[in-house]
C-alpha cells in the first residue's frame, strides 16, 4: 500500500470523526420525535365533539346522583373508604360479584365538583349519609368531558413512547399500534362517557408505571422504581383491571429485557409488593373479591340459571365477538340487555371458534415465553386485562 493511499484513508477517517458521522439511532429516529404529539393531537381532535355532550346513564352512579361526590372535598373520606356504589345505593350496593373499589375517579369528580361546580343546598337523587347543613355542588359535564379527552390524548402519547422503547429497531410497531389505538371507534364509549374516567386513568397510570419500570431496568434508578410502584398503585385504585398488568411484568423482563429467571423474579418483587399492599387496602375497605353469586336478577347476573355448557359456550361466543369488534367495529353498543345475545352451548360454531382462537392466544403466550418472542407480550396485554371482564371469573 502506497503512502498516498494511506494518507487518503487517514484523511477520510478523520473527516468522518470530525463531522460526527455515526450509526443511525434506530431507537430514536428524528422523524419519530414528534409522532407521539401528533397522535395525541389527533386523539384530542377526534373527541372534541364530546365537549358539548351532557351526562350518560352511568354518570348518575358516580356524579349526578352520588351523594359523596356531590359533597366536593368533604365527600372524599367516604369515597376512599367505601364501595364504588355506596354513594348512590347505600349499604346494599348493587350486589355485584367481586365488589368494586375504584376511588380514584370518584375523588377526581369530587374535586372537579368543588372547584368548577356551583354550591347548592340539596343533592340530586337520594342522598346517602348526608349530614344536616351539608353543602353540595353541581357538576359541569363540559369539565368531565374535557378531562376525559385530555387524559385519553396523554395516554396515547405515553403508549407511543413506551412502544418506541420496547421495539427501538422496529418503529412501525409503535406507529401502527398507536395510530390504531388512537382512532379505533371501540374506544368512543370510554372517552365520551364521563363515568369511564376510571378506565382512562387505569390505562394512563399503567403506562406511566411501565415507562418508569423501563427506566429502572435500563438505568437502575431507585427513584424510577419508586415512581413505577406509585403509578401502578394509582392505576389499581382507578380500576381493578389495571391489577392484571402485574402478570405482564415478569413477561416483560424475560422477553423484552432478556433477563434470566432469577433476575426476573427479583426485579418483579417491587411491583408485586405494591400489588399486595393494594390488595390489603382493598380488603380493608370493601373485603376480598368474591365470585359467590349474591344477585338473583337476570339483569345483573346473566348466567344465574345457566348450566356449565350454556354459560361457557355463551362466554366464548361473546369473546369471539370482541375480536370481531376490534377488526370490524360496526353496530357498537354501550350495553346489552337480556337475550340480545341469546344463550348457546358448546355445539354452536361461534362458541367453538371462540374456544379455538383464545386457545391460540394462550398457545402464543406460552410459545412466546419459551422463545422470548414479543408475541408473548401482545397476547398477555390482550388476555390479562380481559380476564376479569370476560364473565369467566366474575359475571
Amino acid at each position: 500500500m502506497t503512502k498516498k493511499v494511506q494518507k487518503q484513508k487517514q484523511k477520510t477517517k478523520s473527516t468522518s470523526s470530525n463531522t460526527g458521522t455515526r450509526k443511525p439511532e434506530t431507537g430514536n429516529p428524528t422523524s419519530l420525535k414528534n409522532a407521539g404529539l401528533l397522535f395525541a393531537a389527533l386523539s384530542f381532535l377526534l373527541y372534541i365533539n364530546t365537549f358539548n355532550h351532557k351526562f350518560a346513564f352511568d354518570d348518575a352512579i358516580v356524579i349526578t346522583q352520588n351523594s359523596f361526590t356531590q359533597q366536593g372535598l368533604s365527600g372524599i373520606p367516604e369515597l376512599v373508604t367505601t364501595d364504588f356504589f355506596m354513594g348512590i345505593y347505600g349499604e346494599s350496593g348493587m350486589e355485584l360479584t367481586g365488589g368494586r373499589y375504584r376511588p380514584l375517579s370518584l375523588v377526581m369528580f369530587a374535586v372537579e365538583s368543588h372547584i368548577f361546580g356551583d354550591k347548592k343546598d340539596k343533592p340530586a337523587g337520594q342522598p346517602v349519609n348526608a349530614k344536616p347543613g351539608q353543602v353540595f355542588y353541581s357538576y359541569n359535564p363540559f369539565i368531565g368531558h374535557l378531562f376525559n379527552v385530555l387524559f385519553y390524548a396523554f395516554s396515547v402519547f405515553l403508549l407511543f413512547q413506551l412502544l418506541r422503547r420496547w421495539f427501538p429497531e422496529r418503529p412501525f410497531i409503535a406507529l401502527v399500534s398507536t395510530l390504531l389505538f388512537a382512532v379505533h371507534p371501540i374506544h368512543s364509549e370510554v372517552v365520551a362517557n364521563i363515568k369511564s374516567r376510571d378506565e382512562i386513568m387505569a390505562l394512563f397510570f399503567v403506562l406511566l408505571s411501565l415507562l418508569q419500570f423501563d427506566t429502572w431496568i435500563k438505568k437502575d434508578s431507585t427513584l424510577a422504581v419508586i415512581f413505577s410502584g406509585l403509578f401502578f398503585f394509582l392505576a389499581s385504585l382507578a380500576k381493578e383491571n389495571a391489577f392484571t398488568y402485574l402478570g405482564i411484568i415478569p413477561i416483560l423482563l424475560w422477553v423484552i429485557y432478556k433477563k434470566d429467571l432469577g433476575t426476573t423474579f427479583k426485579k418483579s418483587l417491587p411491583i408485586w409488593a405494591v400489588a399486595f399492599f393494594y390488595l390489603f387496602l382493598r380488603t380493608s375497605m370493601v373485603g376480598l373479591p368474591s365470585t359467590e353469586e349474591t344477585n338473583p336478577s337476570i339483569l345483573e347476573n346473566p348466567f344465574v340459571d345457566a348450566d356449565f355448557a350454556t354459560k361457557y359456550g355463551t362466554i366464548f361466543l361473546v369473546l369471539l365477538r370482541y375480536i370481531g369488534k376490534l377488526i370490524l367495529p360496526l353496530t357498537l353498543s354501550s350495553d346489552y340487555s337480556f337475550q340480545q345475545i341469546p344463550y348457546v352451548s358448546f355445539g354452536n360454531w361461534e362458541a367453538l371458534l371462540g374456544i379455538a382462537l383464545y386457545g391460540g392466544f394462550a398457545f402464543l403466550l406460552i410459545w412466546g415465553w419459551q422463545k422470548r418472542n414479543a408475541l408473548a407480550i401482545f397476547s398477555a396485554a390482550y388476555l390479562f386485562p380481559l380476564s376479569i371482564a370476560s364473565n369467566a371469573v366474575f359475571n
